[in-house]
């Protein structure tokens, strides 16, 4: 687990927050920070099992989108019969399915993985997977639940979830989890001590 703040650099751009007050916002790109964020990053082993199940995923995609037989009413050039390209569909198949699933899990991997990171502090939970980060304050989160699949939810008031992708086993990411869980039952019960008085008065006024 790293402490990015504690390093006076953005998580998201990389700027330098030296000279800048412990609490604020990234002038570079509007990154809240203060003195209690924490950033978690992926190891490498992570992103490389992304890079193999992206690839495979590409690879089925592909593959079923250039094995499929081409019709006996199709339009094809001079000498060329569907039954030639039917044969051999297979073989092309697999060859344009091998190269589409490299280059396309290279870019989601080396691309849009390229800022990959989970960040807490006092103010919400700051997501960045899969392109565009996405952020919450915790007066908008319901909770943090376990998923199926390596993966973590935040479910948010109105309805909407934000996906967290995870390692199977990351003692770092554990402790970045557990300290959003407490983060969230101390805001929410903070939350509820406020609502009391106000519904004990409401109750005494009807």
């Amino acid at each position: 687990m790293q402490a990015k703040n504690a390093e006076r650099n953005c998580p998201e751009c990389g700027y330098s927050w030296r000279g800048l007050p412990g609490v604020g916002r990234c002038p570079e790109c509007g990154f809240r920070y203060d003195g209690t964020t924490v950033v978690w990053r992926p190891p490498i082993r992570f992103l490389v099992f992304l890079f193999l199940l992206q690839a495979v995923l590409y690879g089925l995609a592909a593959h079923n989108s250039f094995t499929t037989s081409v019709p006996a009413g199709a339009i094809l050039p001079p000498g060329v019969t569907p039954s030639m390209l039917n044969d051999h569909r297979g073989g092309y198949g697999y060859g344009i399915a091998s190269a589409v699933s490299i280059v396309g899990a290279a870019v989601l991997l080396f691309g849009v993985n390229r800022e990959y990171y989970v960040a807490v502090n006092s103010w919400g939970i700051r997501v960045h997977q899969w392109g565009k980060p996405r952020e919450s304050k915790w007066a908008h989160i319901q909770s943090i639940k376990q998923g199926a699949f390596l993966c973590d939810w935040l479910y948010l008031d109105d309805g909407r979830r934000i996906r967290i992708s995870r390692p199977m086993y990351n003692l770092a990411y554990s402790e970045l989890i557990h300290k959003a869980r407490s983060i969230l039952a101390e805001h929410q019960a903070q939350s509820n001590n406020s609502r009391a008085p106000q519904s004990r008065n409401a109750s005494l006024q009807n």
